[in-house]
């Protein structure tokens, strides 16, 4: 065979293996991500492994890595590549090359070490692969230079070298390599990863002890009749119930169940609002042995009807329709009941309710709890949350969500007091907490979705924290994930008071673990250790438990397992499993479908779900129930609904086919949903497809659906608008969202390409055209005809608060950040704009304008106090207005320039002025006016209020066409300031503390920058086709043009220095967001944000969105922390994270850039004075400015010439440029 051909053969092998080989390797990357092992590590084989180790491959170093890589790729497996399994293979004498394999749990080890062994000859015979470099190198004695994570291995043991934790993965290589030499006829799913040690780590988290839980329920109220007969057990707004009435109200319920042939474990649908007479019914149905199984009464009758078939009796008012073979009792008539005498007592396996919960089947699914379980939870929740007698529990939670189990029955078992809260004062945090404080609650058990609303109540009601304090022991945090911000803003807001978090769901009687949630958790908040009775364990695929730090499902095991699904043998089949860790026989376990890891200290973290089982308002949503419901529609073919998580609100929306000669209507489709489902399980919105998407298994591919949602500014989605008030809406929509063809009243703002910075333009035009609005307004409400609801005409708004002479306040985090590089001129860092005049204005007629102008904004009239605590105040005084006379001479450009470069050199932070305005009068030519104004005091968006502002000062003399200024900058400066203040908490930290930074490459490694003396530019212009093209790209959902941005540049990077990994990023924002309530729309001021970010090269866009998404309120955070926060200890330690050397920076569409009319042209950024001293240091050795000016995307790359020469600074402008043809539909290769 020549050797033409043995290349071609060669190439072909390879490129056969690509997609595996990066499938494999994603997957082997994306471990590291959520393992918490130590780094490095070495683990010396034990003395049997490496004799067996010698002894199989007779001592052939290649073998011997054949056998080390094969029980590697099993570990990885383990650790959640249950797929394919890439590694950069490094066998002693060959050039490293990627290996892919697929560890196959039936196989035996014997098998697999056969199966590996091919693999690698048969990749090694065919040379240099061409393809990326995978991220886990495993090699024999030497280590690489070029992998995220280096394993080595010899005949000795294995040691690792990484700054990402991999001592679990070393300690499971060890382990399942010695299991597997020791019998090598054991299957891999046998194969397990803990040694004898790790596992007696495990069972210690299991051992909690016993707890009695044996006691019946209805001996251990007995228990309490006969202590506090007259003691209140139960209350509503209405009326109460003793201990003494509801068990002797309750027994008479009971008989006269039974007297109709209610028994043991026969289920009763109860169908009626939550009120304490509910409460003695449900005790009811305990006492006579049957099922208790809530109904909520608002849900709609078809779903009631559902669930009330399935029962053997019900409980309901003439509302509820009746249903053949039920027995039926009126909640009425159950008042008048009597009876007494004796009842026998339930067993621990006899069922003591069913909560329905959503299910992937298409129907709701029954949660089948026993007594035993039932009384487990009760009694753990006696003594964790500290149910004494006569102490009031509330009890808010809706009937249908397993919270409400402890919290109606708990109480009861201890002699406490329930009281059942009104569904609207639960709504009401201020009538809840009111009520708190009124009865005193010693405990409250709430979702975070709610925690966030009463922690805003209590932080804006002066004393109502201390008023908490001095009555609540504890919070109690379930049903969703709890954020370590939310968790610490607690601690903040209400200090003193304990905050813990629970987990467990309904199939285990509601809580598994549970425990107290620190204020300093920053990565992932904990949901405690595991409860008495009860074993939790983190599992694999294969069933194998693992190491702590190290991700799996979550199954529970123990005394609190319920029985299974109602009437769903196989459901409960393929949940409920034998528990192969218990010593009693026929005990089982429960898989969760939660993914979490074990901390080191025996608490649970969860991190979210496997499967397409979602929360909306802590609610349980199985995905595949709405599916099937749409299915069900005669119009519908397939349906498929995701949960769109936003910045504000998650929605469900559903993607559908319409069936064969139908078609589907979207709000025909809700209302048939809404018939049939609770409101939180009603698709927001329906989108309808020809046919959904597929990938090359043939399943829907879910991701893709978002890109082929339909155009929103399409004709078919047009609604013309209706009222004055959306017909400028619409317009001013159109003028900003340039994609849509054209905008109706119910087209949406995200997926019309809109994001944050959109928003703010939006609003401005907004109030330009005199409508009151705010940002958080377009971003909540989305459409213009929910944002017609909430605007104004301002004639009709309260009158916004201006700028008055004597406004002050503390120097905002962007000027603090400024002044702590300690420059030696910090006078000298401006902004300057140059614009003509296309009329004649004499000196007198500018001059009356700018007064005005500054007069609106006090920041042009702003001086700064350094000494001590700096602070900003203004003063009365104008900026001043030079005319300079350059007519006649010879270099207009050239004296232009020194003219402004002197206005540059006059500015002064602390005598002032801090902007000046100059007046070139010309020949031939239009004369201009040269605005300059330190760059402390103004942003890329005031530009646009202040050339708005000067031409219609100059067209009309006056600013009464103008719209209302906005609040000073120094009001927002100090409203800022006392919002740390009032709760440092509100800044999440923790995702710059947590990360190790030092992995970060910098595009300048020894940290120097250049003078801004130094400075060079390259800039590039698209065309203005591929301009448009990108701009149009973004699809609903997907990437937006600023991330697909950072993707490109990410690539440009990547190919400009053929490297990989993370490159350390600058990002800036434009800090004008709606965190406080103060509109910064119109305000002159630095409202800059930046923060570090680590961007990696190989990413692509919907990579960088998931990344980028993930950052605390939008990065604001970091700086405000650094420089406000009160503990010197985080500002120290945000300081030390590294600054980057690259700076990055979309600027959107600025109008100034583009403005012209009959007053100003000819808009000038460039040429405008030497607006920085050329002796001051630079931040950034690199930076990269992006904005569409006009239709056309301008990228301008400001660089060092001492560091970076032009021509080298050229080719990434070439590469990136590039790179924005590969990244416009959102992702790249």
């Amino acid at each position: 065979m020549s050797a033409s051909t043995t290349s071609l053969a060669s190439r072909e092998y390879w490129l056969a293996r690509a997609d595996d080989v990066r499938a494999g390797d994603t997957a082997v990357a994306g471990l590291f991500d959520v393992c918490h092992g130590p780094a490095d590590a070495v683990r010396p084989w034990d003395a049997g492994t490496a004799s067996r180790l010698a002894a199989i491959t007779g001592g052939d170093p290649v073998l011997g890595w054949t056998v080390v890589a094969a029980a590697t790729a099993v570990a990885l497996r383990r650790f959640g590549a249950h797929q394919a399994v890439t590694l950069l293979a490094g066998p002693p004498g060959v050039a490293p090359f990627p290996l892919v394999v697929r560890p196959r749990p039936g196989s035996t080890f014997r098998q697999w070490l056969g199966e590996v062994r091919v693999e690698v000859a048969e990749a090694m015979s065919h040379g240099e692969s061409g393809l990326p470099r995978p991220a886990l190198a495993l090699v024999w004695d030497d280590l690489p230079d070029a992998a995220d994570v280096a394993l080595v291995c010899g005949a000795t043991g294995i040691r690792a070298r990484s700054a990402t934790g991999v001592g679990h993965l070393l300690d499971a290589v060890a382990t399942v390599l010695d299991e597997g030499l020791a019998d090598p006829d054991r299957t891999l799913a046998e194969l397990g990863v803990l040694d004898a040690a790790a596992a007696e780590v495990l069972a210690g988290f299991n051992r909690t002890g016993a707890l009695d839980s044996s006691t019946p329920y209805r001996d251990l109220l007995l228990e309490q009749v006969r202590m506090r007969p007259g003691a209140v057990a139960v209350r509503d707004d209405t009326e109460s119930f003793t201990y003494a009435e509801l068990y002797e109200r309750a027994t008479a319920i009971a008989h006269r169940l039974r007297a109709e042939g209610v028994g043991r474990e026969t289920p009763v649908a109860l169908v009626a609002p939550r009120s304490a007479w509910f409460l003695v019914t449900a005790v009811g149905i305990l006492f006579a042995g049957a099922a208790y199984v809530p109904v909520d009464p608002a849900s709609p009758p078809a779903r009631q009807a559902d669930l009330v078939r399935r029962a053997g009796a019900l409980i309901a008012g003439p509302e509820v329709p009746p249903f053949e073979g039920l027995v039926r009792f009126d909640p009425s008539e159950l008042r008048d009941a009597v009876g007494d005498g004796p009842l026998q007592s339930a067993a621990p396996g006899d069922l003591a309710y069913i909560m329905f919960t959503s299910g992937s089947t298409g129907a709701p699914k029954g949660a089948c709890v026993e007594h035993g379980a039932f009384l487990n939870l009760l009694a753990t929740r006696v003594v964790d949350y500290g149910l004494r007698p006569g102490a009031p529990v509330p009890q808010t939670a809706p009937l249908t969500f397993d919270l409400s189990i402890w919290q109606l029955f708990a109480g009861l078992t201890s002699g406490a007091t329930v009281c059942v809260v009104d569904d609207d004062d639960v709504r009401d945090p201020a009538v809840l907490l009111e009520s708190a404080v009124r009865l005193g609650f010693a405990c409250f058990a709430l979702v975070p979705t709610y925690l966030v609303v009463l922690l805003d109540e209590i932080a804006g009601t002066p004393g109502l924290a201390d008023r908490l304090r001095e009555r609540l022991r504890l919070v109690v945090s379930t049903g969703e994930v709890l954020s370590p911000a939310l968790a610490a803003r607690w601690h903040a807001v209400v200090p003193g008071v304990p905050l813990l978090n629970a987990y467990g769901p309904a199939e285990v009687a509601d809580d598994a673990t549970g425990g107290p949630v620190n204020a300093d958790e920053h990565r992932h908040t904990p949901v405690g250790r595991v409860l008495p009775n009860v074993t939790v364990h983190v599992l694999d695929t294969d069933l194998q438990p693992l190491p702590p730090g190290v991700v799996g499902e979550i199954h529970i095991g123990g005394r609190t397992v319920g029985r299974g699904y109602f009437g769903a043998p196989a459901l409960t089949a393929s949940a409920f499993l034998p528990d192969p860790f218990a010593a009693e026989p026929g005990s089982r376990l429960y898989r969760t479908g939660d993914r979490g890891y074990w901390r080191a200290d025996g608490a649970v973290v969860l991190l979210g779900r496997a499967d397409n089982q979602v929360k909306v308002r802590g609610r349980r949503v199985e995905l595949g129930e709405v599916e099937h419901l749409l299915e069900s529609s005669p119009d519908v073919a397939r349906a498929v609904v995701e949960l769109v998580d936003e910045s504000t609100s998650a929605r469900l929306v559903a993607f559908v086919s319409p069936a064969p000669g139908r078609q589907v209507d979207d709000d025909s489709l809700r209302g048939f949903a809404a018939d049939r489902l609770p409101d939180y399980m009603v698709p927001h919105e329906v989108v309808v497809l020809d046919g959904l998407p597929r990938n090359n298994n043939g399943k829907v591919d879910r991701l893709a659906l978002r890109g082929l949602a339909p155009r929103t500014g399409s004709e078919a989605d047009y609604v013309a608008p209706r009222t004055e008030l959306e017909r400028v809406l619409c317009e001013v929509w159109s003028a900003h969202l340039p994609a849509a063809d054209r905008i109706g009243v119910r087209h949406g703002f995200y997926a019309l390409g809109g994001d944050s910075i959109v928003g703010i333009r939006i609003v401005q035009e907004a109030q330009r055209r005199g409508i009151a609005l705010r940002p958080r307004h377009v971003i909540e409400k989305q459409t213009v005809e929910e944002l017609a609801k909430v605007a104004m005409w301002i004639a009709q708004a309260p009158p916004p608060t201006g700028g008055t002479g004597d406004d002050s306040g503390p120097l905002v985090p962007a000027q603090l950040s400024f002044l702590a590089r300690g420059v030696p001129n910090p006078n000298h860092w401006n902004h300057g704009v140059s614009f003509d005049l296309n009329r004649p204005f004499d000196l007198a007629a500018i001059t009356a304008a700018v007064e005005v102008l500054a007069r609106r904004h006090p920041a042009l009239r702003t001086r700064f106090d350094l000494s001590g605590e700096p602070r900003q105040y203004a003063v009365p005084d104008a900026p001043p207005v030079t005319e300079f006379d350059l007519r006649g001479v010879d270099d207009v450009d050239a004296h232009a320039h020194r003219s402004a470069t002197e206005l540059h050199e006059r500015l002064d932070l602390r005598t002032g002025p801090v902007s000046r305005f100059g007046v070139l009068r010309l020949s031939d030519v239009p004369d201009r006016v040269v605005a300059v104004v330190h760059h402390l005091l103004v942003d890329l968006f005031s530009w646009d209020l202040i050339t708005e502002e000067l031409a219609a000062l100059l067209r009309d003399g006056d600013d009464r066409a103008l719209p209302p200024p906005g609040p000073s900058y120094a009001t927002w400066a100090t409203m800022l300031a006392d919002h740390v203040r009032a709760d440092p908490s509100r800044l999440d930290v923790g995702y710059w503390l947590d990360r190790d930074w030092s992995t970060c490459a910098q595009v300048v490694e020894d940290g120097v920058a250049g003078t801004e003396g130094t400075v060079g530019e390259v800039r590039t212009v698209l065309d203005e086709d591929l301009s448009r093209a990108f701009a149009a790209a973004g699809a609903p959902g997907g990437p937006t043009v600023y991330e697909r941005l950072l993707a490109a540049l990410g690539t440009a990077l990547r190919t400009w220095t053929g490297t990989d990994g993370d490159v350390l990023v600058h990002l800036g924002g434009h800090g004008r967001e709606d965190v406080l309530d103060l509109d910064p729309t119109r305000v002159v001021g630095y409202f800059n944000s930046a923060y570090p970010f680590a961007l990696p090269l190989s990413a692509t866009a919907d990579d960088i969105a998931r990344q980028h998404r993930a950052i605390p309120n939008r990065g604001l955070d970091f700086e405000a922390a650094r420089f406000l926060h009160p503990d010197p200890g985080v500002r120290e330690r945000l300081a030390a994270v590294p600054t980057p050397r690259l700076l990055f920076n979309f600027w959107g569409t600025p109008t100034y850039l583009t403005a012209g009319d009959d007053v100003l042209g000819g808009v000038r950024i460039h040429g405008t004075g030497v607006d920085r001293d050329p002796a001051m240091p630079r931040l950034s050795a690199l930076e990269c400015f992006v904005v569409f000016a006009g239709p056309l995307l301008t990228v301008s790359w400001v660089h060092s010439r001492e560091l970076m020469p032009v021509d080298r600074v050229r080719e990434l402008a070439d590469a990136f440029t590039d790179a924005l043809g590969t990244t416009r539909t959102g992702s790249q290769s």
